[in-house]
């Protein structure tokens, strides 16, 4: 809350180690966040989703895999792949934007998933 009261425009990246907890975090804050009287727009990006950037861009707070902020964190400087269709510029944007990023789980990254 204290990042939106400073930066309304910024965003929350929530880096879940596996795309069945990106879920459950989905429908957990898209109950409490998602409505009145905050009404933020939660969203989920993983191997099973695609988003164009004006969707991205208008999220108050991303749930990915770690695989999927790579592809983000990494294209904002044109290094690998588009992040959208308007490339790395659109990247840069986004990246910048982000007020909180939260790694859950962090000592699984790394790790072989079975």
């Amino acid at each position: 809350l204290r990042m939106k009261k400073q930066n309304p425009k910024s965003k929350c990246v929530y880096i879940a180690p596996l795309k069945s907890l990106a879920r459950e975090r989905l429908k957990e804050w898209s109950k409490r966040l998602g409505g009145p009287p905050l009404n933020w727009k939660v969203l989920e990006l993983s191997g099973d989703t695609s988003h164009d950037s004006h969707v991205l861009n208008s999220a108050d707070v991303l749930i990915c895999t770690p695989e999927k902020w790579d592809l983000i964190s990494r294209g904002w400087r044109g290094v690998s792949g588009d992040f959208s269709s308007s490339g790395a510029r659109n990247g840069r944007k986004f990246v910048r934007e982000v007020g909180l990023l939260v790694i859950d789980e962090i000592h699984l990254l790394g790790e072989d998933r079975g």
